[in-house]
């Protein structure tokens, strides 16, 4: 899905546990088709992530308020990496 809408999508938001592969991996594969493309992460584990270069961790459940501070901290128009 990725593969087709790549030029429309500005930021991806992935669960950390998901079956198969998990979010850490598939920002990994994103990163190579798309640099720089923002990440937020969202789980219910408890997860600890005290990097503030590090994309943001939203935890299970999070309100929009939340949501829209975690992407607002990583999508940047016209940025080339969220670490920019």
């Amino acid at each position: 899905m990725f593969q087709r809408h790549r030029g429309e999508v500005a930021l991806l938001l992935t669960d950390v546990v998901m079956p198969g592969v998990n979010g850490f991996q598939l920002a990994e594969h994103i990163a190579t088709i798309r640099p720089g493309l923002p990440v937020v992460f969202m789980s219910g584990a408890m997860l600890t992530r005290d990097d503030p270069r590090e994309p943001p961790l939203l935890r299970n459940s999070f309100c929009p308020r939340s949501c829209w501070g975690a992407f607002a901290r990583v999508y940047r128009p016209g940025a080339k990496s969220v670490r920019d």
